[in-house]
Parts: C-alpha cells; sequence; structure tokens
C-alpha cells in the first residue's frame, strides 16, 4: 500500500508539471486526479509522466541543473570571483560551508527528488504490461540514465550517499551512506542496462531526451572515475566513431552552446519556453556599463595561452569597463532577454563531443599510448587555435589533459572541482587560496535536516 500511494503521489505531480512543456511530449495530460494504474497503461501519459522528471530538473530549489552547479562549483574552486559576495556566496567562495547552509540543501534535496520521481516512474513502467514494448525500453533507459546522473554528482559532493532505489519512505527514511565505489558499481549495471534499452537516435525532436550516446557518456565519466581506463577507451571511441557529432569549428566558438550544436550530446530543455539558461542571466550583465556579478578569478585568465580563443573576449568570455576597470565574466550562454512570441536560441548543454576527446585522451594517456593520447588533446587544441601539444610522456600528457579540461570546461557543471577532488589536486591548489581552506572541504557538509530525519545517517568529517 506504501508504494501504491508513493507512485500515486508523485506520479500526479509529474502530469501536473509536464502540462507547462509541450517540448518533450504533444500531449496535454489530464485534466482530472489519474488512477495510478492508469498512469502506465497508455503511452501518452507514460510519456507524461517521464517528461516530469525533465521538467523537475530544470525548476527545482536553487536551479542546480539550470546554473547552479556551474556557479557554486566555480565559486568553490578556482574559477570565479562574486563581485558582492552575500553570505552564501561567501561561504562557497571562502570554503566555510556549514550544516545548514540552503544552498547545500537544496543541491541535495533536488538531486533526491529527481531520484524519487525516477523511482517511481521506474515502478510504474516495469510493472505495465500494455505499452508499445519500444517505448516501454526507452523509457526505462531514460529513468535509468537520469537516476544514475543524479548519483554521478551526489557522490562528487558528498562521497557516500544513500543509495535510494525505491519509493517506499518507510524504507527509504531509514537508510545509510552506502560506500561511494557500491554506488559506482551500482551505477555501471544501472548505465549498462540504460545503454541497452536507448536507441542511437533520439526518441523526440532535438536533443532534449538522451539518446544511447547520452547514457555512455555518462557510463564513461564513470570509467573515468573507476580508472577503468580500457574501458573508457572503448566508450569514447563508440561516441567518436558514431558520426553523430562533430567540434564546432573554431571560427564559430561562440555556437557551442547554441540549441542543437552539432557537439551537443544532451541538453535540458527550457521548462516552459520561456525560461533562459541561467548561465546567462547569472553571468551575462543587463548592459555594457553594469559591473558583472561575477567574474573570471586572475588564475583562470592567466592560464589561458594567448592565442587561446576560448579565453578571448567574443568567445566564452565578455569584458565590461565600469570606472575605467575592466572585469572579464564567462560568457558560454548569452541569451539575456527572450524577445516575445520566440523561444530561446539556447538550452543548457549537459554533455558534449569535447568531452569524449578529453576523457579518450586521459584514458590512452594512463595506458601510455602516448601518439594516440597527443591526437585527440590536439583536436581540441586546434579548435581552440593553439599548437600541437608538446607533452610527449605519461606525465606530461596528464598535466596537459588537467590544462585542457580546465579551459574547455571552465564555468560548465563544476568540472573544475570534480576533476580537482577526482585526482587529488584539492589541497594543492585550493588551500593557497582559501584561507579557511581544510582538507575535508573536499566534501560538502551532509544538510542538517537530513541529519535529524534519519537517524541513520552520519556526517561527514570536519562539520
Amino acid at each position: 500500500m506504501q508504494n501504491n500511494i508513493s507512485v500515486r503521489i508523485v506520479v500526479l505531480l509529474t502530469l501536473l508539471s509536464a502540462g507547462a512543456c509541450k517540448k518533450f511530449v504533444t500531449i496535454e495530460p489530464a485534466p482530472s486526479l489519474i488512477k495510478t494504474e492508469r498512469i502506465f497503461t497508455s503511452d501518452k501519459t507514460a510519456l507524461s509522466a517521464a517528461s516530469g522528471v525533465y521538467i523537475a530538473m530544470r525548476v527545482g530549489p536553487t536551479l542546480f541543473y539550470n546554473a547552479g552547479m556551474t556557479l557554486y562549483g566555480g565559486l568553490i574552486s578556482d574559477e570565479i570571483i562574486p563581485s558582492n559576495p552575500n553570505s552564501d556566496t561567501r561561504a562557497f567562495f571562502e570554503a566555510d560551508l556549514v550544516a545548514n547552509n540552503t544552498t547545500v540543501t537544496g543541491f541535495y534535496a533536488l538531486l533526491y527528488q529527481v531520484i524519487y520521481r525516477c523511482n517511481a516512474a521506474l515502478e510504474g513502467l516495469e510493472g505495465s504490461h500494455s505499452l508499445t514494448p519500444g517505448l516501454k525500453d526507452q523509457l526505462i533507459g531514460e529513468m535509468k540514465f537520469v537516476r544514475a546522473l543524479q548519483y554521478y554528482y551526489l557522490v562528487n559532493l558528498w562521497d557516500d550517499v544513500p543509495l535510494v532505489t525505491t519509493s517506499d519512505y518507510q524504507v527509504n527514511a531509514t537508510l545509510a551512506r552506502t560506500p561511494m565505489t557500491k554506488i559506482f558499481e551500482w551505477m555501471e549495471v544501472e548505465l549498462k542496462q540504460s545503454v541497452s534499452l536507448l536507441q542511437p537516435e533520439y526518441p523526440s525532436p532535438g536533443k532534449v531526451r538522451p539518446n544511447r550516446w547520452a547514457a555512455l557518456m555518462l557510463l564513461a565519466r564513470l570509467y573515468q572515475q573507476e580508472k577503468k581506463w580500457d574501458l573508457l577507451e572503448d566508450v569514447t571511441t563508440n561516441i567518436l566513431r558514431s558520426g553523430a557529432y562533430s567540434l564546432v569549428p573554431g571560427s564559430s566558438l561562440q555556437n557551442v552552446f547554441a540549441k542543437n550544436s552539432s557537439e551537443t550530446v544532451w541538453e535540458l530543455a527550457s521548462p516552459n519556453e520561456t525560461q533562459l539558461v541561467g548561465d546567462a542571466t547569472i553571468f551575462v550583465p543587463v548592459s555594457p556599463t553594469v559591473r558583472p556579478a561575477y567574474t573570471l578569478s586572475p588564475g583562470l585568465l592567466n592560464s589561458f595561452e594567448p592565442n587561446d580563443r576560448r579565453g578571448q573576449v567574443g568567445t566564452w568570455v565578455g569584458k565590461n569597463i565600469v570606472n575605467a576597470i575592466e572585469y572579464v565574466y564567462p560568457r558560454k550562454y548569452g541569451q539575456r532577454t527572450l524577445i516575445v512570441n520566440t523561444s530561446p536560441t539556447e538550452y543548457k548543454v549537459v554533455f558534449r563531443l569535447a568531452e569524449a576527446y578529453l576523457l579518450r585522451a586521459e584514458a590512452r594517456a594512463n595506458m601510455v599510448e602516448i601518439l594516440q593520447a597527443q591526437a585527440d588533446i590536439n583536436k581540441i587544441r586546434e579548435r581552440a587555435g593553439l599548437t600541437e601539444s608538446a607533452a610527449d610522456n605519461k606525465e606530461l600528457l596528464l598535466a596537459a589533459i588537467a590544462e585542457e579540461r580546465r579551459h574547455e570546461f571552465f564555468c560548465e557543471w563544476g568540472h573544475r572541482w570534480i576533476d580537482l577532488k577526482r585526482t587529488g589536486m584539492s589541497d594543492i591548489v585550493l588551500a593557497p587560496l582559501k584561507s579557511k581552506w581544510q582538507s575535508y572541504d573536499v566534501n560538502f557538509p551532509v544538510p542538517e535536516k537530513e541529519l535529524l530525519y534519519n537517524p541513520y545517517l552520519v556526517q561527514n568529517p570536519g562539520f
């Protein structure tokens, strides 16, 4: 009974939220209450329930998936500086987080809310015997992929976390933290199933629902975390050889993040076709005479090679001069306003092809495939307007890849924060920059209220 009630609640919520966006499906949810047993007997209502999961990702608290991970990941690492820090941004910038920080609490809550929605949808989908088989497989593959993505961020921000795979609140309320290695093992199984269920083609117009290549991109990130270099090379080679994507030319670098870019593997749509990508509204000033709310750190700016297009004004960075002072800010997304009766020209890019090249380069460097790793790095350097890499051994290649990742993915999904933690470089890089930095700051604190709700949870060390 508990499971049925939980499923009914979450599916109703997803159906109601799905009515605000027709980008994922072309139907309206039923205007009245729909019984749970009917939700997954119709292809249309099953699609509507699944689409609500994506909408929840873009409209949840603190907007983790809209710009939150980029903003706060950039603040707590070494990418951006707040112009007028409030208590929240200062806490991240100074690495002075506490267990009742509202943004940390919001991130944790949203990721688990999406997991809960995925669990409920999977229970309904797997128990259905009346959906079109191909659609059923597709939706199960999508929900498994999305659920695994939440855990990718959870373990990278908190390390060990509860592994929640049911919609039963009574079970979930008493779960202890699962070791990160066990979550990785579970994710690998889930993502392999997702890859087998999803098709290479996108199931709807555009790239707003995941296909097989999106699932393989997340699987590649997992193999990187697990240091399974041979598997990482195989997966990324499959993506790169698919012919489904191509790097945007260096002469058009500002178009990398345009909707349906040739480089995009998966993107999150606006939930209602009026919401712009938060990276633009947060980072891009309203006029050339306004001081940006956030500027790129001197360390990041000075790390770009002189001819690197990625660090030049007009591509992925912007510049305002206010009172004779230059302010350089991130500008990967540029649509700051929306013309009436038009749709956004940008969606939030989650995975793109450049990452596959640098993931494969890292795998090849670790397997001492020097020439092959160089070739992958040079694909990205050439697009950036740079000469070929001079790195010619494993250690130099790994250092070169780390720099390319820093410049390719700055102010993008907290890649820098995750990379520093993953490679054990957080103390070395961040301790000199943040007076309050402690080694335990590589993890966020478990939200205080979660510890109160669940007596089986324990706090991360240091908090």
